[in-house]
């Protein structure tokens, strides 16, 4: 292979490479962000039937709406919150608290 074909050819390599960098950079993840909403608003949309998924961890609750959208709230102490979320049919996954420690 002649060497500035061999140049030419690394060369285009490595601008393919800074340029999917740049682009990766450019937009981290398409992920929707997440609304915060109040407990009370979680417990109306549970019960019209708009709630797909849960996810417990200590008092905070994140999940994700039927229409795609995600959400977060912080739950008081509710022990029929559970139930509520199972009667309706809500898939609940539950975590233990994590601890920042340093």
């Amino acid at each position: 292979m002649n060497a500035n074909l061999r140049n030419f050819a690394l060369w285009v390599i490595i601008v393919l490479l800074l340029l999917a960098l740049f682009t990766l950079f450019q937009n981290p993840g398409q992920r929707p962000q997440s609304s915060d909403i109040s407990f009370s608003q979680l417990l109306t949309e549970v019960d019209q039937g708009r709630v797909r998924d849960v996810l417990i961890q200590g008092p905070e609750i994140r999940g994700t709406f039927t229409d795609g959208r995600s959400f977060q709230t912080y739950a008081p102490s509710d022990p029929s919150l559970v139930q509520r979320l199972y009667n309706k049919g809500v898939s609940i996954t539950a975590r233990p608290q994590t601890e920042n420690v340093p």
